[in-house]
């Protein structure tokens, strides 16, 4: 298969969930976000967004890390108490090609009293939901 008729079936398909053309979308909601921390809680994401946003994005990479990892949840604790922080993620742990950040992020808020309110999600061509982009809020 040549790469002519790679890019016509991804034009007419849609990629894959992990490497889907929502990732443009994406990147521009987040730039209206105007979030001073944008966590990134999935791999496969922040690269991505590194080159679609000249590096202009204030992001931060959750750790590939267990939950039990101690020093890792600190880290991720210390990242959902920045305040105006947005967490970027796959829609479902199932569509993420690492599920123990998922894991870590909620094992962090849960622990540190934050709370992952949804302000939007984001489609594929297909109509498929790929990613969640949530406000990170102390629980009150």
């Amino acid at each position: 298969m040549n790469i002519a008729h790679q890019y016509a079936e991804l034009v007419q398909f849609g990629g894959k969930p992990i490497w889907s053309e929502a990732i443009y979308e994406l990147s521009e909601v987040i730039k209206r976000q105007q979030a001073e921390h944008v966590l990134i809680g999935d791999w496969g994401i922040e690269h991505q967004l590194i080159l679609l946003s000249h590096n202009r994005l204030p992001m931060w990479a959750v750790p590939f890390a267990s939950p039990e990892d101690p020093e890792a949840l600190r880290a991720v604790v210390h990242a959902l108490e920045q305040p105006n922080t947005i967490l970027v993620r796959f829609a479902s742990a199932e569509l993420s090609p690492s599920p123990i950040q998922h894991e870590l992020v909620d094992q962090a808020a849960h622990t540190s009293g934050h709370v992952l309110r949804l302000l939007h999600t984001i489609e594929d061509k297909q109509r498929r939901i790929i990613y969640h982009i949530y406000r990170v809020h102390p629980d009150q």
